[in-house]
C-alpha cells in the first residue's frame, strides 16, 4: 500500500488504481481538512495483492461541540476548539445542553426552564417548551428520530429530591411526565441507551449527606413502546454500581452509540476520578467494574461521539466539585490520544451525525 501523501482523493485513487488496488472509499471524522484522505486500510506499507479492495477514509472533519460554560450554551469545532456561533447568550443561566438525534436544534434550561432553539438559521429566538415556573436539569434527548423525546431530571426549588421526567416535545405543546422516586435524587447526567429501552443516570441515596451515590437503571416494561415519554410505561429506577462506601462510586455512565460499550467515571481504586471502559455484553453491564478497564485519563463526565471511536470528558478537579471544568475529546483506542478542546466547561456534546457530516 502506498502512503497517500499529501494527494487529494482523486489523485491517490488513481495511484492505487495503477498499482492494481481496488480504491473504496469511506468517510470518517478526522481533523484533516474535509474532503482529504488520511488513511487506509490495510494500512500504507503493507503488502495487497493485486485487484484487492482497500478502504481508503476521507475525512468529514470533526462533529461540533455544544456545552455550557455556567452562563451560556456554546458551540466549538471538535477538532481544534475553535469557537462557533453561541446557541444561547442572555443574562439567563443557560445549562444542560443536548443535540436533537439529527442536529437541528439543540434543548437546553434557561434559569431552569426548558427551551428549544433551532441551530440551522441563524438569527432565530429559543422557544420555551414549559412554563419558566418550572425548573428541569440534565438534559438528554432520545436518539431516534421519530421520538421528540427528552429525558431530564426535575428540578423543583427549596427540594434535594429530583425526580426522572419525560419531555414529549410536539408542535403544538409540550407534555410532561415524573417518575417519583423517594429513596434517591436523579442528578449530574442521565443518558440513553440505543434501543430506547434502558436509561441510566446519577444517583444519590435519600437523605442527602450520606455521601453515597452511583449509576442508576430504569427499564422500560413488557410490551411498552421503546422510547415511551410516559413515566408509567417505566420500571423504578435501581442502583446496579456499587454505592457501600461514601464518597466512592460510580459518578457517570454512558452506552456507546453502537451498543458495544460502556464508558464509566469512577474513583473505586484510585484518589481521583478516572475514565473506564467496558464490553457491552447486553446481559450483564458492567456498572460493577468487575472486567473494566481503568485508563489514566482525569474524567468527571463523559459522553460519546457517534462512530462510537471518540468520546469528550470532562476533566475537573480530584473531587470533581467545579461547575466547569476543561473538555478534552479522547480516543477509545488509544486514551493517549487526547486532545483539549476547552479550558471551561460542562455538559460537552458531539453534534450528531445527520448535520455533522458522518
Amino acid at each position: 500500500m502506498p502512503a497517500i501523501d499529501g494527494q487529494d482523493t482523486k489523485t491517490y485513487a488513481k495511484t492505487l488504481a495503477d498499482l492494481g488496488i481496488v480504491p473504496v472509499t469511506k468517510n470518517a471524522f478526522s481533523d484533516e481538512p474535509v474532503g482529504k484522505p488520511f488513511d487506509t486500510n490495510p494500512a500504507p506499507g503493507e503488502v495487497v495483492k493485486p485487484k484487492s479492495k482497500v478502504s481508503v477514509l476521507i475525512s468529514i472533519g470533526q462533529p461540533d461541540v455544544v456545552y455550557t460554560n455556567g452562563k451560556n450554551i456554546l458551540r466549538i469545532n471538535g477538532a481544534n476548539g475553535d469557537k462557533l456561533a453561541a446557541v444561547a447568550n442572555t443574562d439567563a443561566e443557560e445549562k444542560d445542553p443536548t443535540w436533537n438525534p439529527v442536529g437541528t436544534h439543540v434543548a437546553y434550561t434557561a434559569d431552569g426552564q426548558l427551551m428549544l432553539k433551532d441551530v440551522t438559521k441563524d438569527n432565530t429566538r429559543p422557544v420555551p417548551l414549559r412554563p419558566a415556573s418550572e425548573h428541569y436539569g440534565d438534559l438528554a434527548w432520545a436518539p431516534n428520530p421519530e421520538a421528540n423525546v427528552i429525558a431530564m431530571r426535575s428540578d423543583p426549588l427549596n427540594s434535594d429530591d429530583d425526580d426522572l421526567c419525560f419531555a414529549e416535545v410536539r408542535k403544538d405543546a409540550t407534555d410532561i411526565s415524573c417518575k417519583a422516586e423517594p429513596s434517591f435524587t436523579v442528578g449530574r447526567a442521565i443518558h440513553w441507551a440505543q434501543d430506547g429501552k434502558t436509561l441510566i443516570g446519577v444517583g444519590a441515596t435519600l437523605p442527602t449527606g450520606t455521601g453515597k451515590f452511583g449509576i442508576v437503571r430504569w427499564t422500560l416494561k413488557n410490551g411498552k413502546e421503546p422510547f415511551s415519554p410516559n413515566e408509567a410505561d417505566w420500571n423504578k429506577g435501581k442502583f446496579v454500581s456499587d454505592i457501600d462506601k461514601a464518597e466512592k462510586g460510580v459518578l457517570d455512565a454512558a452506552f456507546s452509540p453502537d451498543g458495544k460499550r460502556i464508558a464509566l467515571v469512577s474513583n473505586i481504586g484510585s484518589s481521583s476520578y478516572r475514565l473506564w471502559l467496558a464490553e457491552n455484553t447486553g446481559k450483564a453491564d458492567d456498572f460493577l467494574l468487575t472486567t473494566a478497564k481503568r485508563t489514566p485519563t482525569r474524567a468527571c463526565k463523559v459522553s460519546w461521539r457517534s462512530d462510537s471511536q471518540v468520546v469528550i470528558v470532562v476533566q475537573g478537579d480530584a473531587l470533581c466539585g467545579e461547575d466547569v471544568s476543561s473538555l478534552a475529546r479522547v480516543g477509545v483506542g488509544s486514551v493517549r490520544d487526547e486532545r483539549t478542546l476547552n479550558a471551561t466547561g460542562d455538559d460537552p456534546s458531539f453534534r450528531p451525525p445527520a448535520a455533522a457530516g458522518g
